[in-house]
């Protein structure tokens, strides 16, 4: 089994198309952003996402 460890959490869904807004431990950032999935604990279960992210302002939107 795979133990995922917390790198973050989401606090803003961002503009119309949905665009989730996240706080992410820096020392992650570049892993998960080189990966390209991050998984979320919805109801107890970790669900994986695969990431679309684009970088505005030094904020980046996923």
């Amino acid at each position: 089994m795979i133990q995922l460890i917390e790198a973050g959490h989401s606090y803003k869904v961002h503009a119309i198309k949905g665009e989730l807004k996240l706080s992410l431990d820096a020392n992650f950032t570049n892993d998960i952003l080189q990966q390209g999935l991050l998984f979320f604990n919805l109801d107890g279960n970790d669900v994986p996402f695969l990431l679309n992210p684009i970088e505005l302002k030094r904020t980046l939107y996923i």
